[in-house]
């Protein structure tokens, strides 16, 4: 299937790759626009977020709504759910959650009972962007303006965080097979580092 934003972009479409045609449409928020979307990587869940504070999780790809998560950012702002990551076990949602000149906080969400398992706190740039580690025992993030970090998702802890790159990050992507993952930023500048430390427990990162 291919999911996207329909044209109204309060609903989502799913289209059969094999002609195009869509399979199935229906209204994630109607109230707002869609901001993000992402499928777990069983492709068993959908989840949107809404421009402002609201997110929910379906079923996929039947449509069914599972969880509705509203007004879970800082108190002191409306804020925005920016980018959200499925754990590669779908058993949990990372969630990034800023508010402009507030920082931001991610929050890591069960799919099973619909509750915070715990919140990663950090980073002072407000919009924060994540991907989980291919095994799902460590979680990457990075700003716009600080710092990338590495965490322990379920404890709640930072295990690294690597100074701020020559230039705004543009995104990192992981090699699975060799354990090793990159960035890549607004200047053209390519960071090569060794995850696999990280993936035992250590706080240990090597640079080519």
């Amino acid at each position: 299937f291919l999911v996207h934003t329909g044209p109204d972009k309060h609903s989502v479409q799913v289209r059969q790759l094999s002609d195009g045609a869509v399979f199935k449409t229906f209204t994630a928020h109607p109230e707002g626009q869609i901001n993000y979307l992402t499928l777990d990587p069983n492709g068993s869940y959908l989840a949107t977020s809404e421009v402002g504070n609201e997110i929910k999780v379906w079923r996929f790809p039947s449509g069914e709504l599972l969880h509705r998560w509203q007004g879970i950012g800082d108190p002191r702002s409306i804020g925005s759910y920016l980018w959200m990551d499925f754990s590669p076990d779908g058993e949990h949602i990372a969630v990034a959650n800023y508010a402009d000149g507030l920082g931001g906080t991610i929050e890591i969400w069960s799919l099973r009972t619909g509750l915070v398992v715990t919140t990663l706190r950090g980073h002072r740039s407000g919009r924060i962007y994540m991907k989980y580690f291919p095994r799902g025992n460590r979680l990457l993030s990075w700003d716009l303006r600080d710092t990338i970090r590495v965490w322990d998702p379920i404890v709640g802890q930072q295990v690294l965080s690597i100074s701020r790159p020559s230039d705004v990050v543009r995104d990192c992507i992981f090699f699975p097979k060799s354990g090793r993952w990159f960035y890549v930023d607004m200047a053209g500048h390519l960071g090569v580092f060794d995850g696999r430390p990280l993936e035992s427990r250590e706080a240990a990162v090597t640079t080519p």
